[in-house]
């Protein structure tokens, strides 16, 4: 019996051995649970956190969604505005050039016109003055202008090659004077 005993201690004391470790788990399993559960709740709030940011991202692509919308269509009416005006300025620059080939036409005739009138002047002057160096041209070969024209003092001064005699001239006619006398 004393053997038995002894194996009941022994088998007591590795028992108490093997409680002693297996209180020793059940506390470190209570810390790391109770570690978890803090953990869980952590978790909770960070999860919430996480559900109201992306909810106010979803906000904030709502409202970015709309205002790109809005600007897209600003963007639409200010191109077709531009269109317009390019169409518009197209058409103005046709015109343009084709009031400018005008001008340069006119000007070219007027320029043509001024030289004429030059020499129309320079021609009356010389018969006003008498024209010392030049004589008249016979009466087949004188100015168009002058052939059929005027009174008969004039027809007869040309068909006499005499210059013709010196009228007063109208206020009309010196003006006219005056103004080819400034072209030059």
């Amino acid at each position: 019996m004393s053997w038995i005993v002894e194996v009941s201690t022994i088998f007591d004391v590795v028992i108490s051995i093997l409680l002693v470790i297996a209180i020793r788990y059940a506390v470190k399993l209570e810390r790391a649970l109770k570690v978890i559960r803090e953990a869980r709740n952590g978790m909770g709030d960070v999860v919430a956190e996480f559900s109201s940011s992306v909810d106010r991202a979803e906000q904030g692509v709502s409202q970015i969604s709309a205002a790109a919308s809005e600007s897209g269509a600003k963007l639409k009416q200010q191109v077709e505005a531009a269109d317009r005006l390019a169409d518009d300025l197209a058409l103005l620059q046709k015109r343009a050039e084709l009031a400018a080939e005008r001008v340069e036409e006119t000007i070219a005739k007027s320029r043509i016109d001024l030289s004429a009138a030059r020499g129309l002047q320079d021609a009356v002057k010389e018969r006003v003055r008498g024209g010392a160096d030049e004589r008249p041209a016979p009466i087949g070969e004188a100015e168009p202008w002058s052939q059929g024209a005027g009174t008969e003092l004039e027809q007869e001064a040309v068909a006499t090659n005499t210059p013709p005699p010196e009228k007063p001239m109208s206020e009309e006619q010196s003006r006219l004077l005056k103004v080819l006398q400034d072209m030059r």
